[in-house]
């Protein structure tokens, strides 16, 4: 009997449609739980490219302030010689600007201090980027400028540009080191309560593994495939009429019945700690008995050897005397 079979019994179609939807279940299962492995390797994947960035992030940051440490700390100096007088203090600045190109006037050399080259009462001045200058220039490090040219008495010079330092791009799949939920791994549902019927564990609403499910869809397979035994009609029994015996007029003589003749139970091996202990006794008895009719064979024995010595004794003695008269 098989599934195909269009003559196939209602147990063995419903055990074909349970195998069915079992095996839909299977198959959908298995790529939900592939779905899953799939998430779980990417989620680990975006784990370590996460920290990896926030390292590359740190980093970056760390030169990114040292590069603007450092265009606010850069000094140039005026190109020429100027009076300190209060006259030139509100043109420091733009002479700052006129001859270094940066805009912020921190300071001469010192008053009147001629280290700069400067004769006395005269100095050159300090100068700075101002702060809207430093992040200006700031930006510049970030983007990079692409290299200019520039034409020089019909002489193209080509000035190479300042390279870019981006910072590092956070990882896709996530969001601030959570893993994106899988959109696709949807969970799967079947009506398979069929296999209630042979597993206990599967009911009605209640989730089932793959394990359960092949148990189930096997089950159902050898159900299928199982020929059914067709059951013979019986055909009833005609009932015989019993024969009537003629009744003997003459009782038949009773036989004797003879008794068997009781036979003596066998000696039992399991004795009793009472018939133990008195057939103790009864060997040290008559050990004792052996011993002390020994001993007095001994004795009799000894008194016996005694008397032979004292007869020899008074025989020689008797003879010596006579042998004196």
């Amino acid at each position: 009997m098989s599934c195909q079979d269009p003559n196939a019994s209602e147990q063995v179609k419903s055990a074909c449609a349970c195998k069915s939807a079992v095996d839909t279940f299977i198959d959908g299962m298995k790529i939900y739980e592939a779905q899953l492995a799939a998430h779980a390797t990417a989620s680990a994947d975006y784990i370590i490219k996460w920290q990896k960035y926030q390292t590359d992030l740190l980093a970056w940051n760390n030169e990114k302030n040292n590069e603007k440490k450092r265009l606010a700390d850069e000094e140039k100096v005026w190109n020429n010689c100027a009076g300190f007088t209060i006259a030139n203090e509100g043109n420091m600045d733009a002479w700052c600007q006129s001859d270094t190109g940066f805009g912020n006037h921190v300071g001469g050399g010192g008053n009147f201090d001629t280290g700069d080259g400067c004769p006395l009462f005269q100095k050159k001045g300090r100068c700075r980027r101002t702060e809207i200058q430093v992040n200006s220039e700031l930006d510049l490090w970030v983007a990079g400028t692409p290299p200019r040219t520039n034409n020089v008495l019909g002489h193209i010079i080509t000035i190479p540009g300042l390279p870019s330092h981006p910072p590092p791009t956070p990882p896709g799949g996530g969001t601030n080191g959570t893993q994106t939920p899988c959109s696709t791994c949807t969970p799967v549902s079947a009506n398979i309560v069929c296999c209630s019927q042979i597993i206990s564990d599967i009911q009605a609403g209640r989730n089932v593994n793959i394990n359960l499910a092949q148990e189930c869809s096997q089950k159902m397979l050898e159900t299928a495939l199982t020929p059914t035994t067709p059951t013979t009609p019986t055909t009833p029994t005609t009932p015989t009429t019993p024969t009537t015996l003629p009744i003997p007029t003459v009782l038949p003589t009773p036989i004797p019945t003879v008794l068997p003749a009781p036979v003596p139970a066998p000696y039992s091996q399991n004795t009793t700690a009472d018939e133990e202990k008195k057939k103790e006794e009864a060997v040290e008895k008559k050990r004792n008995a052996e011993l002390k009719k020994k001993k007095d064979d001994e004795a009799l024995i000894t008194i016996g050897i005694v008397l032979v010595v004292i007869v020899v004794l008074i025989m020689i003695l008797l003879k010596v005397i006579s042998s004196m008269f």
